[in-house]
């Protein structure tokens, strides 16, 4: 099972590879287009035509300088034609996606990037959100250590700002934006908790309800082979006679509901064929669509604490033990201490839409000298 927080916030978390893949060592070597010429940008050029003081544009009148907006431009425009290049494609900024060009996307992507940061530093500022000393720390052992990997061990201030400048990054850029999502990261912490622990059982169940998720333990009885073919026979029957028989069991004690989830644990140890179990001993807890759908409406069909008869998959048979689903529940594992629960989700979705109201209610005005701002004159 693999999810992604909302990609808003996602956005937001940029400080953590903050130059990750901006060195140009690091570049790979992009393959000809089918014309035999790759796209390489004039980021220098590009760089020079403004001033790093210039105002691009205002978020609620907080000001978006030209170092900040390049930076984001020149980095995506980079990482976009790097694809195009190394998939032997020609590049064209006026190609058609979807619903809009490969220029407008991403100068669109750009500007949200800046929105997002600067509704993010002026309403948690307004909240009232402020760095620890831990945080502090934190940012100060960040600059150490890229300053070293950017810069080399025993790098001066001047050497990193070099360095950053190679990347087309101020100092200045650099800190604001570090500053802001570690801003981002205590008001995560302080007002809602890594796990959701700071919301209310409420919004617990709302979060819940609105995605459908649902919480369940099963014992699987596999009905084909270790090639993934169907069992036939005697192999088969065997197979429905050991799902029948561990229902059977579950009846006899399903009146009894801490009776009924100490046997049904016993029997799933001993006898599931799902290797997922061990990782998930307590249960699964999915979305709709996440599971076979067989497994899935199964588990619909249930209350919390009963169980099903034997359901068919192509995987084989699945008892299914349905439980309540609480901001506890595990959605993602990770290593059985920091793993993604049903309140870590919880509380990056009321963030996030959070975050968009900001972000939708941000007012964003254009320079003069940036309204019709063209990537593809800007790099030539």
């Amino acid at each position: 099972m693999n999810r992604k927080l909302p990609a808003l916030l996602l956005a937001l978390c940029l400080c953590v590879s903050l130059l990750t893949g901006c060195k140009k060592e690091d570049a790979a070597e992009p393959t000809p287009t089918p014309d035999g010429a790759a796209v390489t940008l004039d980021s220098a050029g590009a760089w020079g035509k403004h001033q790093p003081d210039d105002v691009v544009f205002t978020v609620d009148g907080s000001a978006v300088t030209w170092a900040e907006f390049f930076y984001y431009v020149n980095m995506i425009s980079g990482n976009v034609v790097s694809s195009y290049n190394n998939y032997g494609m020609p590049f064209s900024w006026d190609e058609v996606l979807g619903e809009t060009t490969v220029e407008d996307s991403i100068r669109r992507e750009a500007v949200d990037v800046c929105v997002q940061y600067h509704v993010m530093d002026a309403h948690l500022q307004a909240l009232g959100v402020k760095l620890t000393a831990e945080d502090e720390q934190a940012l100060a052992d960040r600059v150490a250590e890229e300053s070293a990997l950017y810069a080399g061990e025993g790098a001066s201030e001047a050497d990193f700002e070099k360095a950053l400048a190679e990347m087309y990054l101020t100092r200045e850029i650099y800190d604001y934006i570090n500053r802001v999502s570690m801003l981002y990261d205590r008001a995560y912490t302080e007002k809602f908790g890594r796990q959701g622990e700071h919301l209310s059982d409420e919004e617990i169940a709302s979060f819940v309800e609105e995605n459908a998720y649902i919480t369940a333990k099963h014992i699987l009885i596999k009905t084909v082979d270790a090639a993934n073919q169907p069992l036939e026979g005697q192999d088969l029957a065997e197979k429905t006679a050991r799902a029948t028989l561990l229902y059977s069991q579950l009846q006899e004690v399903q009146g009894d509901r801490e009776a009924l989830l100490a046997k049904f644990d016993e029997l799933m140890t001993e006898y599931t064929e799902d290797p997922g179990t061990q990782t998930y001993p307590n249960g699964y807890t999915f979305k709709p669509g996440e599971m076979v759908d067989e497994f899935q409406t199964g588990a619909e069909a249930l209350e919390d604490y009963a169980f099903s008869e034997p359901v068919q998959s192509q995987i084989g048979y699945h008892i299914i033990l349905r439980l309540p689903t609480t901001r506890d529940s595990v959605v993602d594992y990770i290593d059985g201490t920091n793993d993604n629960t049903v309140g870590a989700y919880a509380a990056a979705d009321v963030f996030g839409k959070l975050l968009k109201t900001w972000v939708d209610e941000a007012r964003v005005e254009w320079s003069k000298d940036f309204e019709d701002l063209s990537l593809g004159a800007l790099y030539g």
